[in-house]
């Protein structure tokens, strides 16, 4: 007899023996027809279905959505950043962005092609041609630096911003902004703005500037 088949019938009797245990509690051996009892009346309660179909007729989504309460929660956003300070004293480094693997990559053989520990830098294989400006978007100076600065009209500048409102600059400078996020200042080991990253070989260049306006 099959596993699957002995558990049907087990399952089977134990219903059965439920059943009959019920039937002498209860008495069911004995049920009688103890006939009608007050006035019934019939079900004029509008189906559920009905219901929600009749509540949907002539909603819009500015029913749902308040168009002042979208906007607000557009120019409110902020993700998490870092405060960084503003920069005194010009440095610059160099910083890798190798990955290590925290578990071991198998090929469909089972056999590990990528060991847990391998390290991989993807500057080796690709060439990143976008400069990455940081500053502190509340900080008018670093603003106005960036403003007047080379870097303000190049299509292959990507400016980030450690504070401020993005929707604001985005009005004020005529061009993209995003915030620059915990995870990606950490990756570039940023301490200061305004900071200026670029890839250098197989490397990511770093350097914080002075903030001087012309």
């Amino acid at each position: 007899m099959g596993l699957n088949r002995l558990k049907v019938e087990v399952y089977g009797i134990t219903i059965l023996l439920t059943i009959t245990f019920l039937s002498s509690v209860c008495g069911f051996a004995d049920v009688k027809d103890l006939g009608v009892y007050g006035t019934s009346y019939p079900i004029i309660e509008q189906d559920g279905i009905e219901a929600l179909d009749d509540l949907s007729k002539g909603v819009t989504i500015q029913d749902l959505i308040s168009p002042e309460e979208v906007k607000r929660k557009i120019k409110d956003f902020r993700p998490e950043t870092v405060s960084l300070p503003r920069c005194t004293e010009e440095r610059e480094f160099l910083v890798g962005l190798s990955y290590s693997l925290e578990f071991d990559i198998p090929d469909q053989n089972g056999n590990i092609i990528y060991p847990k520990g391998y390290a991989f830098n993807p500057l080796k294989y690709t060439t990143n041609p976008k400069t990455y400006i940081f500053i502190d978007g509340d900080d008018p100076d670093q603003v106005n630096w960036f403003t007047h600065s080379s870097y303000a009209d190049s299509a292959g500048v990507i400016l980030m911003i450690t504070k401020g409102s993005y929707l604001e600059l985005i009005e004020d400078l005529d061009r993209p902004v995003f915030y620059a996020l915990k995870k990606i200042t950490d990756r570039f080991q940023l301490e200061h703005v305004p900071s200026i990253v670029k890839q250098q070989g197989e490397y990511m260049h770093v350097k914080e500037v002075i903030c001087e306006t012309k």
